[in-house]
């Protein structure tokens, strides 16, 4: 499995290299791959299937006419196009006057005990950081769920993987990072301050 996504990954490293060329076929292959999960995020967040549709349009525009500025080393193309997605469909609401989808109200697989807890932790850099301690797996799904607002649903299909993976994946992941967390919360309340 960690073979083909990196083998995946080079492969759209190498379209993205393309479409900056100008391929055509390239960037229609990214686009098929693609479009559901950015028009997903768009959908979440704008919750307007118009403007939603527009903001999925918007953003691979955005990679016809800037695919040179993709770095692999600085995360997954899945992520640069998510990140894009979520700005665009921000800011389309703002222009219309209209406030975002709180995260709150996103379905971001909280129901496990002590998900609050961890998310509110994201927001630490210890976290962020303890996200690359994990398998690539549950770091992916824990991304694509709590930075990218997807659905399981949504992430079970974009990766191809039953809906209890995605779930297992997510849970051991948020008790592996509550673990650092604490972890690392009661070593800071043990060391003494200078």
């Amino acid at each position: 499995m960690l073979l083909l996504a990196l083998i995946l990954e080079e492969d759209d490293s190498d379209l993205v290299h393309r479409v900056a060329q100008g391929d055509e076929d390239a960037f229609r292959r990214l686009y098929e791959k693609y479009l559901d999960a950015v028009y997903s995020m768009a959908l979440k967040v704008t919750r307007d299937p118009h403007m939603a549709e527009d903001v999925a349009q918007e953003v691979f525009v955005r990679l016809w006419q800037r695919a040179g500025q993709y770095r692999k080393k600085r995360g997954r193309l899945l992520s640069w196009l998510l990140s894009i997605t979520r700005n665009h469909a921000i800011d389309r609401l703002r222009y219309h006057n209209r406030r975002p989808v709180a995260e709150e109200e996103l379905d971001l697989g909280r129901q496990n005990t002590g998900a609050r807890t961890i998310w509110e932790a994201f927001e630490d850099d210890i976290i962020r950081l303890s996200l690359d301690e994990l398998p690539d797996e549950q770091r992916q799904c824990l991304e694509l769920a709590f930075f990218y607002g997807l659905s399981h649903t949504d992430i079970a299909e974009m990766l191809g993987v039953p809906l209890g993976t995605v779930k297992s994946r997510i849970r051991l992941g948020l008790q592996k990072l509550r673990a650092i967390y604490l972890e690392e919360a009661q070593s800071e309340t043990q060391t003494p301050r200078v």
